[in-house]
């Protein structure tokens, strides 16, 4: 759940892509750190979680999981403010 919130959470300034990254540090390599910065640079977008449902997680090798979880967003472009609820599962 904290990698998720940490994850799906970003506010287009340096300072908020700067302490997502280090939030996010701690569960990405460093590959993905970088490519996760470049991803979000450009966003014209904020986005605030509000709730995460984790759905199942299940070992699929000695040191591999695969979880599926439900994430809850605000995302605010502009003025507007839309919610959207979106399913992921992540190896």
């Amino acid at each position: 759940k904290n990698f998720a919130k940490s994850y799906y959470t970003w506010n287009n300034s340096k300072e908020a892509i700067k302490a997502r990254t280090q939030a996010i540090s701690v569960y990405l390599t460093k590959e993905l750190q970088d490519l996760n910065v470049d991803t979000l640079e450009p966003y014209t977008t904020s986005s605030t979680v509000t709730d995460v449902i984790v759905w199942n997680i299940e070992q699929s090798g000695t040191d591999t999981f695969s979880a599926t979880y439900e994430v809850d967003q605000q995302i605010k472009e502009g003025e507007q403010t839309t919610a959207v609820k979106a399913t992921y599962t992540v190896k």
